[in-house]
């Protein structure tokens, strides 16, 4: 997997500099716990939505889990190698997933234009204000002077998400956050099943992951790293955690059905 050093490795200066390859964590536990809890908790208590269902420590409890199961399989590891590398990323049109946190540029892109895209093509605005490059400094990197970006800082991004662990963090936070409002937008209950699922995959319905398939991760998140991850980086959830709402709980079934009955039959 990439190595991460526990030293922030952009500054506000916004120098890069390349994580320290001595430094290697190959727990994802030790990750979290010992060089991003920090960072992360940090972003929690900047992004969180109390109001929402998403108190700083449920917030940075579920940044934490996706940063787990995103690093935490080693059967992927010379695969997310790949994905972390600018090069390779440039090869797949610059939009792959890099950095800690495992997003696109397009993620970046789209917060640091203030956009949320619904179903149906629709789109809401929302100024996502964030807060270790704010936007302004943003258009100094990218040498955009009219606020917007595109497709052409896709390289950009691309760099700043892989070698700056805390830019990476953030847009992680910022990416949930665009989570839980978008599903309000469209009716929806947040729950940490359909917020994670949408950093995945971008479906939250829960008639729509049933007939896509796209339900594993959220139903994973919720129910088995999200505690795990609470842990690991020393928070205590709170008793009144959304992790599903009623109508997801078929999606948590099918899944864990499913799976018993795969282990079972590999029994037999």
């Amino acid at each position: 997997m990439q190595a991460y050093t526990c030293n922030p490795p952009v500054q506000p200066s916004f120098s890069i500099s390349m994580p320290d390859e001595k430094t290697r964590y190959n727990s994802d536990e030790i990750l979290l716990s010992q060089c991003l809890s920090p960072i992360i908790l940090k972003y929690a208590r900047i992004h969180a939505m109390p109001g929402d269902g998403f108190d700083k420590n449920t917030f940075a409890a579920l940044m934490a889990a996706i940063i787990q199961m995103e690093n935490g399989d080693s059967s992927f590891e010379d695969f997310a190698n790949r994905l972390a590398s600018p090069i390779y990323n440039h090869i797949l049109n610059g939009n792959s997933s890099v950095g800690v946190a495992k997003l696109r540029p397009e993620n970046a892109e789209q917060v640091y234009n203030c956009d949320i895209l619904m179903t149906n093509d629709k789109h809401i605005s929302v100024d996502f204000s964030p807060t270790y490059i704010p936007k302004n400094n943003m258009n100094i990197i990218t040498g955009d002077r009219d606020g917007k970006f595109d497709k052409s800082d896709y390289a950009t991004f691309s760099l700043l998400l892989t070698f700056s662990t805390e830019f990476s963090i953030e847009m992680l936070a910022i990416n949930l956050k665009a989570g839980i409002l978008r599903a309000k937008a469209e009716g929806i209950k947040p729950s940490v099943l359909n917020v994670a699922t949408w950093r995945n995959k971008g479906v939250q319905d829960p008639k729509a992951l049933l007939e896509t398939g796209y339900y594993p991760y959220g139903v994973r998140v919720a129910v088995e790293f999200l505690p795990r991850a609470a842990k690991n980086i020393g928070v205590s959830l709170p008793v009144n955690v959304n992790y599903y709402n009623a109508d997801e709980k078929v999606l948590v079934d099918k899944f864990y059905n499913r799976l018993f009955s795969q282990l079972f039959q590999s029994d037999l």
